[in-house]
């Protein structure tokens, strides 16, 4: 260390030590001043804390002794009574409580204006202004009595509700004898009040009744108003009082307030405590833009058996004057330093500025350079080591400059590359997911509309081509005007045609300026269009279409891209289709177009577990064509043939959607009834029977059973119904048999 800093260095110990002093006496003086004027604010608050709580035990204590009177007990127990008489009490309160809540603010129905005006109401309400009277404002802004049942029986004033029993008041004071309830606005008699609620018992201590008193709080405030609120001392000017809530919300303040703003953070915390007293607690706090304020606290503890309701009484003064004598001396001795330490300041600034200041910049210069921004100009210009270090770290950043430059131009070359590649890999991943092709097409359009190397709109579709024709069998974004306008598309219209037509890729600028865009629907807005052929080799078997934003240009690199896309499609959709086919005709009788033995393995199975599950009937028929050999040598296996498929035609129209056909193997027919009884399914068999013989000039021999407990396999059911088409032919063809519950013979319903 140089010589001039040691200099330095010990002078401001010096400053430093003399400050230390001087605060330490200050800080003495004023935890002493602090003491005392929290002792006696603490006391202060004690004092009208116990006052408010003693105002709100004697008027409690008022209505408590009131709760015996005669014309209160004589008219609560009548209410009862007449209560008790009714048939359906309940319903008579919902019906009343319905017709009350229903009625406007002004209106006052036959039942309220009873309730208001009849004895004990009167009585009420001269109680009420008996104290208004007294003390010059409303003390009490509502008093009602209910019966056991909890509905009001009398009240000073219309209520917002009949029925009372459901709120939490009416429930805790039938429960304790009494409840008394925080401040809060009380919406019918529009003010802010304390509510109490008092347990009427008659004279062998039963409960008959609950009368709740509304206390407006100005009755409290009027507490605190009436102080004298002076300082503590000459300088101290004045203090100022604060109500909370034991949530901290405020109720009054002697300055301007909002009520049931939430002053918290000024409550020490247990309460935040700064401090505690034996019976109190201070803080002192900061608010940004305000003065220090110290904050004292006090808790109501109730009174006798009124537990209180925990409120906070908050005094605060500000520090700055009840602190006033003590400022005074600091803001000398302040004075005295500030001159001192703005000497060693201007002194050090000179040997500082020197060498702090080409830092700096090279700092910030160095900053900027290291965020991307290498045209930063190094302002320092010294000859010593710092000016040398700044010249060749200025040499560096033009170098960086260069080979940034150099860089970002071959990573765009490559995240073009990239951006194509990754769509390609993206369209093969998302076909090669699935072969079922409704699912296919939905993933093809997901996948294409959130490409990033196309600016796409999230408009887009797929035309399938069956011969001549063009069928959108996929679609996004679209109104209905443009499905009704696309619905008999063929190869060669507008722009999808062309494409399909020509087999070559389309791109469309702009749909208003193009004359090959021939289909138009009033809603449509002006859009581009890339149309991609979907082909197999070079047969075409699809259309791709996707609408981007107007006049947008399309590069040869990326028309490339998206043709090998189309051919990937193409093949994905015609592997698609063939999977559809083929599993079309594994379930599928390739003559009759019924179910064969597979599907119905399948569907049998379900519904004979929904059947042992719910418990709903299921049955199945059995049925053969008479004679379908001898039909067959007479007429030929042609004729056979055409024979089996009417009828399967025939079978189809008579049956209901949730049944199932089933070719069950040569002349043989199975058919499915979900939901349906024995007498039902014997029922369809008779008018299938019927309209066979009328329509296709033949017979048919039907067996029909259902599904009981004593079914365990499906191969238990078929037997059952074939054992009854058995004594269908054994009975001479051309009926219907039913199988019973107990055996195999045939039961005729």
């Amino acid at each position: 260390m140089k010589l001039k800093h040691k200099l330095l260095l010990a002078f401001f110990v010096i400053v430093l030590l003399i400050g230390v002093l001087a605060s330490l006496s200050i800080n003495f003086s004023k935890q002493a001043l602090q003491e005392s004027i929290i002792d006696s604010s603490i006391a202060l608050a004690a004092v009208i804390l116990d006052k408010i709580d003693l105002t709100i035990h004697n008027k409690i204590e008022e209505f408590q002794e009131y709760s015996n009177d005669l014309i209160l007990q004589q008219t609560v127990k009548e209410s009862n009574k007449q209560f008790d008489k009714l048939v359906d009490v309940q319903a008579y309160i919902d019906k009343i409580d319905q017709e009350w809540t229903s009625a406007s603010e002004e209106e006052m129905l036959p039942v309220m204006e009873e309730l208001t005006g009849n004895k004990l109401a009167r009585e009420l309400r001269t109680k009420k202004e008996f104290y208004e009277n007294k003390y010059g404002h409303n003390v009490f802004a509502e008093i009602f009595v209910t019966n056991k049942y909890g509905v009001n029986i009398a009240q000073t004033g219309k209520t917002s509700d009949y029925r009372q029993d459901d709120e939490q008041w009416w429930q805790k004071a039938k429960e304790n004898g009494l409840y008394v309830e925080d401040v809060d606005y009380d919406k019918s008699a529009n003010v802010y009040a304390i509510d109490y609620a008092i347990r009427i018992d008659d004279d062998n201590g039963n409960f008959i009744g609950i009368m709740k008193v509304v206390l407006d709080i100005e009755e409290i405030f009027d507490i605190i108003k009436n102080l004298k609120m002076t300082g503590l001392h000459e300088e101290h000017g004045t203090m100022h009082f604060r109500l909370a809530n034991e949530d901290g919300k405020l109720i009054y303040s002697t300055e301007e307030f909002k009520i049931f703003e939430d002053v918290s953070e000024e409550l020490p915390p247990a309460f935040r405590v700064s401090g505690h007293h034996s019976h109190g607690s201070y803080n002192i706090r900061t608010k940004p833009g305000e003065k220090e304020k110290l904050f004292i606290h006090s808790h109501s503890t109730g009174y006798r058996d009124y537990k209180g309701l925990r409120w906070i009484l908050i005094i605060n003064h500000e520090t700055d004057e009840i602190f006033a004598p003590i400022i005074k001396l600091r803001n000398r001795i302040l004075v005295a330093l500030f001159f001192i330490s703005a000497l060693a300041l201007s002194i050090s600034l000179l040997f500082c500025r020197s060498i702090t200041r080409p830092i700096e910049k090279l700092k910030k210069a160095v900053t900027n350079i290291s965020v991307g921004n290498l045209d930063t100009i190094i302002e320092v210009k010294s000859k010593d080591e710092i000016g040398l270090f700044a010249s060749s770290f200025h040499i560096m950043a033009e170098n960086l400059k260069k080979m940034t430059a150099d860089l970002q131009t071959k990573n765009m070359d490559l995240s073009e590359k990239q951006s194509e590649l990754s769509a390609l890999y993206t369209v093969s991943t998302a076909v090669s997911k699935t072969i079922e092709i409704d699912k296919l097409f939905d993933i093809i359009l997901g996948t294409i509309t959130g490409l990033e190397m196309l600016s796409l709109e999230q408009k887009a579709g797929i035309f399938i081509i069956e011969g001549n024709r063009m069928e959108l069998v996929a679609h996004l974004g679209h109104p209905k005007e443009f499905l009704d306008q696309h619905k008999d598309m063929k190869v060669g219209d507008c722009l999808c045609g062309l494409a399909a037509e020509t087999g070559e890729i389309i791109i469309s600028k702009n749909s208003d300026k193009d004359c090959g865009h021939t289909i138009r629907y009033p809603e449509m807005t002006p859009h581009g269009h890339i149309i991609i052929p979907l082909k197999v080799r070079t047969r075409v078997v699809g259309v791709l279409y996707l609408y981007t934003l107007p006049d947008i240009e399309m590069d040869n690199d990326k028309i490339d891209s998206l043709v090998t896309i189309g051919n990937q499609i193409g093949i994905a959709v015609d592997n698609a289709r063939l999977y559809e086919e083929t599993k079309e005709y594994s379930l599928h009788d390739p003559l009759t177009g019924l179910a064969n033995r597979r599907m119905m393995g399948v569907v049998l199975e379900r519904n004979l577990i929904m059947a042992k599950r719910s418990d709903k009937p299921f049955s199945i028929i059995m049925m053969d064509i008479d004679y379908f050999k001898k039909y067959n040598d007479t007429h030929g296996h042609s004729e056979g043939d055409r024979l089996l498929t009417e009828l399967a035609k025939l079978v189809i129209r008579k049956m209901r959607q949730i049944d199932l056909a089933v070719r069950y193997g040569g002349e043989e027919f199975l058919l499915l009834l979900p939901e349906t009884d024995l007498k039902k399914a014997y029922e369809a068999a008779e008018r299938l029977r019927k309209a066979v013989e009328v329509e296709l000039g033949t017979t048919i021999s039907l067996g029909v059973a259902s599904y009981n407990e004593g079914i365990e396999k499906e191969e238990d059911l078929i037997k059952k119904a074939d054992n009854a088409l058995y004594h269908a032919k054994q009975k001479g063809r051309n009926r219907v048999e039913v199988c019973g519950l107990n055996d195999y013979g045939s039961i005729l319903i």
